[in-house]
């Protein structure tokens, strides 16, 4: 029987694949040592660059041609090369030109990129860098795995980039329904509500003598919000200079109140004792408490002054006496 020359290249290639994958795997495994046995997604430090592996990486990724598994061979060619701007041009120009990803593949370049987006600053081309992030969301073989890659990148680039917020956007519009769109829901609405100008959310929760307190029932006074906790050293030193600005508005329109992240009522009620607090002071009950998670609190000792119309007048994370002296001013007139 006669078999077509087409049919017999076509087995030939297709019998190199798996060899391809072995050679794959078994540099892959070679790299191990050279991430210092660290996660890559938890230590970017940690992951070494070796020239001699990422050009092995890179004839495997040649050799592979069309075939999905090229992209893995490419982008690990990317994470293992050297600092070094032309070589990992070179490699992007090379991964932005691959045609198709399979499912498998994704898989598993899905957690080098996710370091890729969180420690861009790693690479000599960062923002190149992450356009081989938007390549992979636009072939991911799931809205799910794509928005993943979208909320990692959003939450990894800097807060003044507005490019940030428009990824945020583009997940709740384009990816309805994924956790990575809830997530992206959340962020947007912690930001708008913290920006001064905007009107603060109302909430409800208890003080250390577990008396209800509600923020709107404050209307008409200017409250200022003061996030702090013992175990914050900063939040120490604060507390007599916040002293200091409570005597100075002592006879005025102003309320202070501070949210507590340490622990239970108790806790509170002896940390008051101890710094002798006049001052309400709310149980949020940890750095993760309801109050500080839907405000985005991210640093401690925080600050935030809502006007007489419980609109935001001022914010600061660490203490600025001048500024909050200006702004309690401003508000009361």
């Amino acid at each position: 029987m006669i078999i077509p020359l087409a049919i017999v290249l076509g087995f030939h290639a297709q019998g190199k694949i798996p060899d391809l994958e072995v050679q794959l795997e078994r540099v892959e495994a070679a790299y191990q040592p050279f991430k210092s046995g660290a996660d890559p997604l938890l230590s970017p430090q940690g992951t070494r660059s070796n020239a001699s592996i990422s050009a092995k990486f890179e004839a495997i990724a040649v050799k592979a041609g069309a075939h999905p598994m090229a992209i893995e061979a490419w982008i690990m060619a990317l994470i293992s090369a050297p600092k070094n701007l032309q070589r990992e041009n070179h490699l992007i120009d090379k991964i932005l030109l691959t045609k198709t990803v399979g499912q498998k593949q994704f898989a598993r370049v899905f957690p080098y990129v996710v370091f890729m987006t969180t420690a861009s600053s790693f690479f000599e081309t960062g923002a190149r860098v992450l356009k081989v992030v938007d390549l992979l969301v636009g072939k991911a073989p799931s809205k799910d795995l794509g928005s993943a890659l979208l909320i990692f990148k959003a939450n990894s680039m800097d807060d003044t980039n507005d490019l940030k917020w428009d990824v945020y956007n583009r997940l709740v519009e384009q990816y309805p329904g994924t956790l990575a769109a809830k997530e992206a829901r959340t962020i947007i609405l912690r930001k708008k509500h913290l920006q001064p100008g905007d009107l603060f959310p109302d909430f409800v929760s208890k003080d250390s003598d577990g008396k209800r307190f509600q923020l709107t029932e404050y209307r008409g006074k200017v409250v200022v919000l003061e996030f702090w906790a013992s175990w914050c050293p900063s939040c120490e030193r604060t507390i007599p200079i916040m002293q200091g600005v409570e005597k100075e508005f002592a006879d005025q329109n102003v309320v202070f109140v501070g949210v507590n992240s340490d622990g239970g009522a108790q806790m509170v009620k002896d940390l008051e004792a101890k710094y002798k607090m006049t001052h309400r002071n709310l149980v949020d009950g940890s750095p993760a408490g309801p109050i500080s998670i839907a405000y985005n609190i991210m640093a401690w000792p925080s600050f935030i002054v809502i006007g007489k119309d419980g609109k935001v007048v001022f914010r600061s994370a660490g203490i600025d006496a001048e500024g909050m002296t200006g702004a309690l001013n401003r508000a009361l007139r």
